[in-house]
């Protein structure tokens, strides 16, 4: 949905159906557009007709970012008056205010909040749309693997063995209290934003007869993190087109990762299904200049001492051989850190305490 200063020719694309969240090519949507011109109407067209005010497009600016860098005034309020997050860091941790340099703009910033942006909308649409269904299993017994291949083969759903684009639901093995086992599954599917249900799903589509909802079966939670509602934070970060996890981190790999914790090679594949850089070369406290550190999107909730460090050396508990130095810009971080950040949904886990160099 390409976007222009023609509100009745926004209007008609809307009334046909129009994706007012679409992004291009280079992570803009219609909303980013529009303030970047200043087309305030359209804006508040775009707003009414569900835009999501708070996404990010190229090095994670909102539209609000674009809006005050640009001086547009207009759009400023507007976005302000509907709830914009003023609190959102970009990819070089700067906040939208951050922009402001007149006294009218930093007066717009003050707008005040008349309506606010809700997730009900946003969790009504979560469901799959009737298209083909997907499944990856984990987690499960030799027999309730083949009751799942026939309830899924009555369903017309395809199965295959790994987190991909395709896949529309993991389906996972759960204790009496609903709890799955953290496998490396689960981890990348969390990330990725998928259904991750029961197989309890499965066996009411069939017996229904038609795809039922999913949230009633949606796993709340690990055995090692129960009730953390990982599956549905990762899920709503990915209707919310917000970044993964790990967006702005870049994550060094330090000794050898032996059982039981997952492979190197797997614990760099969870960390690029988050979103994150892994880097081949340990970083050095003296040459951190000559690397493009990037802010960690959602360090937003983090401490302010921390919420800038997006530099990471990861080691097993066991092996690493560190000594231990506070700095802004570097953390050490253990692979139990690095899985429970995964597993809750939550970057905050990651930060520990900094390797001297």
């Amino acid at each position: 949905m390409g976007i222009e200063n023609n509100l009745a020719k926004v209007q008609i694309l809307l009334t046909e159906g129009a994706n007012v969240n679409t992004k291009d090519h280079a992570g803009w949507t219609p909303l980013h557009e529009a303030c970047n011109h200043g087309y305030e109407k359209i804006a508040k067209v775009l707003l009414d007709n569900g835009a999501l005010i708070n996404t990010p497009g190229s090095e994670n600016d909102t539209a609000l970012h674009d809006a005050v860098r640009n001086g547009r005034i207009g759009c400023v309020k507007l976005l302000v008056s509907h709830g914009a997050c003023q609190t959102l860091r970009n990819a070089h941790g700067l906040m939208a205010k951050d922009y402001a340099f007149t006294d009218a703009m930093k007066e717009a910033l003050t707008t005040d909040v008349l309506v606010t942006s809700s997730t009900p909308e946003l969790q009504s649409s979560a469901y799959t749309d009737g298209g083909p269904i997907c499944i990856l299993a984990t987690a499960f017994s030799r027999d309730l693997k083949v009751e799942l291949r026939k309830l899924a083969s009555v369903i017309n759903a395809k199965i295959v063995d790994d987190v991909s684009p395709e896949v529309t639901h993991v389906v996972i093995g759960v204790n009496k209290d609903g709890l799955c086992p953290r496998t490396l599954k689960y981890l990348k599917a969390v990330l990725a934003g998928k259904w991750i249900v029961t197989l309890d799903w499965l066996r009411t589509c069939v017996e229904y007869g038609y795809q039922v909802s999913e949230e009633p079966f949606e796993v709340a939670g690990s055995t090692s993190n129960p009730f953390s509602f990982a599956p549905f934070k990762g899920r709503m970060n990915k209707l919310k087109q917000l970044p993964r996890l790990f967006d702005g981190c870049q994550f060094y790999f330090h000794g050898a990762f032996n059982s039981p914790v997952p492979t190197k090679e797997e614990l760099m594949d969870l960390v690029k299904q988050g979103g994150g850089h892994v880097l081949s070369r340990e970083p050095r406290l003296h040459t951190l200049d000559e690397l493009n550190l990037t802010v960690p999107y959602h360090a937003v909730n983090c401490d302010n001492n921390i919420s800038q460090c997006g530099l990471f050396i990861v080691y097993a508990e066991k092996t690493h051989d560190l000594t231990f130095h506070q700095h802004p810009k570097l953390c050490t971080v253990s692979v139990s850190c690095l899985m429970e950040s995964i597993a809750t949904f939550f970057l905050c886990k990651l930060y520990g305490i900094i390797p001297q160099l």
